[in-house]
């Protein structure tokens, strides 16, 4: 594929990646909260809830025409994201994000609309069904060989949340995660230095999940004429 098609191929993907952030059944569940906290009388909680909701949507679509993003508006976004799904949950769930060896982050680039749906997957998959404590760490670290990203929650596991999903008339279709393979294969087409991605299924000493935990090494474009 010549480097036009794969250009064209790429936007038209960031275009699937907007559909899938920005999929009804989010938009419902979202609204669905703050009509329950309306109803509840707590309308502080709810404002709060609807801005957050609000700069993530505009932050969004301002991403979908851009092959890449600075790290300081990819980690915005992720906690506006974080936010809202927090605000849903009963009981809620701690989250993290941590800096390595990084200063100026306008400065490190990120492909747009990728990183949610790992923070998504780790939230819906892994903390959704846990009992007790739910957390979700993301890590960001400076390499020689580009920025390190850890996605790391302490869920159910890979293996009982595709049970729980097979049992379910409802299953969720894993659009997002087409999406997201489709764009890193594009990205790889397109610049000599590939992304990779490594899924590591925590267990204990008995072999019982501990969690996921995703390990993504994104290369640093800054280097490359054609990717600013």
């Amino acid at each position: 594929m010549k480097r036009q098609e794969i250009k064209a191929q790429l936007l038209k993907s960031q275009l699937v990646a907007l559909r899938a952030q920005m999929n009804p059944h989010f938009l419902y569940n979202v609204l669905n909260t703050v009509q329950g906290l309306v109803y509840g009388n707590r309308k502080t909680e709810a404002g709060e809830l609807l801005g957050n909701f609000s700069d993530l949507m505009r932050k969004t679509l301002q991403a979908s025409d851009k092959q890449l993003l600075s790290l300081q508006d990819e980690i915005d976004n992720l906690r506006l994201y974080l936010e809202l799904e927090k605000a849903r949950f009963d009981g809620g769930f701690d989250y993290h994000i941590n800096l390595v060896n990084l200063d100026d982050l306008s400065f490190v680039y990120v492909p747009s609309l990728m990183l949610q749906p790992f923070a998504e997957n780790a939230v819906k998959h892994g903390l959704m069904h846990k009992k007790g404590d739910k957390e979700v760490l993301i890590q960001f670290e400076k390499e020689v060989e580009g920025l390190k990203v850890i996605i790391d929650d302490n869920g159910i596991g890979r293996v009982n949340s595709m049970e729980i999903n097979k049992r379910s008339k409802n299953k969720p279709f894993s659009f997002a995660t087409v999406a997201l393979n489709e764009r890193m294969n594009l990205f790889n087409s397109l610049y000599k230095q590939k992304i990779t991605c490594r899924i590591i299924d925590k267990v204990d000493e008995m072999q019982q999940p501990l969690g996921t935990r995703i390990e993504l090494l994104i290369p640093d474009y800054t280097h490359d004429p054609d990717a600013l």
